[in-house]
């Protein structure tokens, strides 16, 4: 599973762990953003938990990221 940060890089990614051979096919995040659930094809259920230098954005890129959707809805 490959983790990617767009703000920084949209093709190489933030971080990598290889979880097992199968297919993952659904994820979730949790509601703080610590931790994905995956599934994968063979009925297995992961838990992955981030880091906290994963875990945070930078505050001035979420205020961006607000500005830009409140123009968008102009």
């Amino acid at each position: 599973m490959d983790l990617f940060d767009l703000t920084k890089d949209m093709e190489k990614p933030t971080g990598h762990v290889k979880i097992n051979s199968s297919a993952q096919n659904k994820c979730r995040w949790n509601t703080d953003g610590s931790i994905i659930a995956s599934g994968d094809s063979s009925g297995n259920i992961s838990l992955l938990v981030l880091n906290e230098k994963l875990r945070k954005m930078e505050n001035s890129i979420l205020e961006d990221f607000d500005s830009i959707l409140a123009q968008n809805k102009e």
